[in-house]
């Protein structure tokens, strides 16, 4: 197991969250993430 499913693993059994769902969440959220931090796109 690599630095990253060690990672994945905290975080889902932590949260009592199932891995997958945590790779899935993942992609969408840094995404949104930069519109939070983007000037432009503040209301």
């Amino acid at each position: 197991m690599n630095r990253w499913e060690r990672a994945i693993s905290h975080l889902a059994t932590k949260h009592q969250l199932h891995p997958n769902q945590i790779t899935q969440w993942r992609p969408p959220a840094i995404d949104k993430l930069a519109m939070v931090f983007d000037a432009s796109g503040r209301k």
